[in-house]
């Protein structure tokens, strides 16, 4: 531990982005394994009432953050020496936020699903306690992400998804059913959270901490991007929500099955950016703007291929981590990868804004895509079910992505290079002439997937390497992983 402190900040950086790189790999194939696991055991019905459960409780997380953990990460980054009055500030702010809203969101979730089966009810009024857990656990990695240190909440990360699984096989194999899959999740939470704080422990004196001015500066900072950050979560969360209240919970678990790939997909722009966050609140406008092309080129290079592939095996992927059972989730899933670009494209805005504290300028780009978002859930659901819910996410990702670009630019007066993305998009699109090709063979199921996806990665690379379309960060990276002859 101590060696990696003595590191440079640029070692750390790349050391954090390495490690949590690992670790999505790590989590992917353990929630590979969970969801298979899930979806079996408890079938397509139960594990939609899960599922309603899981989606309505997260719709509430950031209401007992606010904002304040990424504000917690900048202001420890800008003041390094006040890093224990804010984290224990930021934890008392925290528990007690959890503690109020934890019982009127358990409430709330009584009288929105009173239709619904009582396991349901019950299921949310047990899971509350994990947002209290939640906030421990991310009040302790605001600390090691202002350090640089994202190697730690990488291993947490991974310990987390690993204890789940253990929990909800130990459930599996005592016969707890829906009860032991909710008792599996508020176990983690208390493990993750234990774990984190015991870490945390070790580089400062973890407590909580009462300076009312310093709460009154906090919350002044940090409610306009806890509002943007509940937005956000709404028109990304709210069709799961909306979805369980207006169809049957076997669609939601068709829903959330698309989601639960998309959630692994979704956490390398956040990771990526995170790691750069401490240096983006430190820049000057010129090293501001060079850092957020480069980020911007390299989470490009990744979202267009990862678009595409998902489209293009969406119905595989779907067969591969649950059964025949949830292959109606494969429309949805390849909707929401397209879905998914364009929010990768837009973290780099959305981070670098935050960095440079204009995010508040962000909430009125944040509050027409949520009403738009309701808007065509209203109308889609009804009609086209889980594909209306995607659809109505992909639109409103496209538009909050232009949005938050033009406020950023205006703002800051920063534009983003285009040069290298439509090379990649040309890469992206030589995909699909691949798995056509592959399609002819008939092959077994594993052996096509494996084929389809060896094929097209190679294509998309040596495309995108033929157009010189390589983001300059990546370039020796992949002359060391290219053998020399």
């Amino acid at each position: 531990m101590k060696r990696i402190d003595a590191l440079s900040i640029k070692s750390k950086i790349a050391l954090g982005t390495l490690s949590q790189i690992a670790s999505k790999v790590a989590v992917a194939v353990l929630s590979i394994f969970t969801l298979r696991y899930s979806t079996q055991y408890l079938g397509a019905e139960v594990y939609g009432q899960y599922s309603t459960v899981i989606a309505y409780v997260t719709i509430f997380t950031l209401l007992t953050d606010l904002g304040l953990t990424a504000i917690s990460s900048r202001e420890i980054a800008r003041r390094p020496e006040e890093a224990e009055k804010i984290i224990g500030n930021s934890l008392a702010m925290r528990v007690i936020l959890s503690v109020i809203i934890s019982p009127l969101i358990a409430v709330g979730g009584w009288f929105l699903y009173a239709a619904k089966p009582g396991q349901v009810k019950m299921g949310i009024a047990l899971m509350v306690l994990t947002l209290v857990f939640g906030s421990v656990q991310s009040v302790t990695s605001a600390l090691f992400t202002a350090r640089h240190r994202n190697d730690v909440p990488a291993l947490l990360g991974v310990i987390n998804k690993a204890a789940y699984l253990v929990c909800i096989l130990a459930a599996g194999a005592l016969g707890l059913g829906y009860y032991g899959f909710i008792y599996a999740a508020i176990c983690t939470a208390f493990l993750s959270a234990l774990l984190g704080a015991i870490w945390a422990a070790k580089h400062i004196r973890l407590r909580p901490m009462f300076h009312i001015d310093h709460w009154k500066y906090m919350m002044r900072t940090s409610i306009p991007l806890g509002i943007i950050q509940i937005i956000n979560m709404l028109y990304y969360k709210i069709d799961s929500v909306m979805l369980s209240v207006m169809r049957s919970p076997k669609e939601v678990g068709l829903y959330m099955i698309a989601y639960g790939i998309i959630d692994v997909v979704m956490s390398v722009p956040s990771m990526f950016m995170t790691s750069l966050m401490p240096s983006l609140a430190t820049a000057d406008k010129e090293t501001l703007r060079r850092l957020v092309n480069r980020a911007f080129d390299i989470l490009a290079f990744f979202a267009l291929p990862i678009a595409v592939g998902g489209m293009l095996l969406a119905h595989e992927i779907v067969l591969l981590i649950s059964s025949n059972e949830f292959v109606g989730a494969a429309v949805p899933f390849a909707i929401l990868m397209i879905g998914a670009a364009f929010s990768y494209l837009n973290s780099v805005f959305g981070f670098a804004s935050v960095a440079v504290n204009k995010q508040s300028r962000l909430l009125k780009i944040s509050i027409m895509t949520i009403i738009l978002n309701v808007l065509i859930n209203l109308v889609a659901i009804p009609h086209y079910g889980v594909a209306g819910a995607a659809t109505a996410t992909l639109i409103t990702e496209i538009i909050a992505c232009i949005g938050v670009y033009l406020v950023f630019r205006s703002q800051t007066g920063i534009s983003v290079h285009f040069t290298l993305i439509w090379k990649m998009a040309v890469a992206a699109l030589a995909m699909i002439p691949v798995k056509l090709a592959v399609d002819r063979l008939h092959l077994p199921f594993f052996a096509h997937f494996l084929t389809v996806g060896a094929g097209i990665a190679a294509v998309y690379f040596v495309t995108v390497a033929l157009f010189r379309g390589i983001p300059t960060d990546l370039q020796p990276i992949l002359q060391r992983l290219i053998p020399r002859k």
